[in-house]
C-alpha cells in the first residue's frame, strides 16, 4: 500500500470512527487505549481540531486542562470562559464538542500534517509555513471536510 493510499485510509477511519462527547463524567476516557493515535475533535459534522500523541487517553485528559492543551486555551477563548474556570470549560466542551480517534502506530506525525492539510479551512489549528510552503504534500488537496469524497 502507498504512503498517499494509507493517508486517505486514515481520514476515511476517522470518518467512521465512534465519537464520544468529550469530558462526558469524569471518567470519559478511561477506557481510551494507551496507544498512539490521531485525534479529531467535531463540532457537529465538521472537523475543527487535530492532534497526535504517543498516549491517547493521557492526551484526552490534558484536554480539560488549559495549561496542557492549545485546544482548551482556544476554547476558552472562543466562548468567552475564564481560564481558570474549568468547571466551566468542561460545560463548554461536553455540550460543543464529540471527538474520535484512529491507532497508529507509526507515522501519526504524517497523518496529522495530512489532515490538517486536507480540512484547513475547518480547523483551529492551521498549517505552518513548512507544510504550506514545502513539497512533501504538494499532491493534497484541501476539502470541505463534511464532503465524502477523499
Amino acid at each position: 500500500m502507498s504512503v498517499k493510499q494509507s493517508l486517505r485510509d486514515y481520514e476515511a477511519a476517522l470518518h467512521v470512527a465512534p465519537r464520544r462527547i468529550v469530558a462526558e463524567g469524569q471518567k470519559w476516557a478511561s477506557d481510551v487505549p494507551q496507544d498512539a493515535g490521531v485525534y479529531v475533535l467535531w463540532r457537529d459534522a465538521t472537523p475543527i481540531y487535530v492532534g497526535e500523541t504517543s498516549s491517547l487517553r493521557s492526551r484526552m485528559r490534558d484536554l480539560t486542562r488549559v495549561e496542557n492543551h492549545t485546544f482548551a486555551r482556544l476554547t476558552c477563548r472562543q466562548f468567552s470562559i475564564d481560564v481558570g474556570d474549568q468547571p466551566g470549560l468542561i460545560s463548554i466542551l461536553s455540550k460543543t464538542y464529540m471527538l474520535s480517534f484512529v491507532l497508529v502506530p507509526f507515522g501519526r506525525k504524517e497523518v496529522e500534517e495530512f489532515l490538517i492539510l486536507r480540512w484547513r479551512s475547518t480547523l483551529f489549528n492551521k498549517p505552518t509555513t513548512r507544510l504550506m510552503k514545502g513539497t512533501q504534500y504538494d499532491w493534497v488537496s484541501e476539502i470541505v471536510p463534511s464532503q465524502k469524497a477523499l
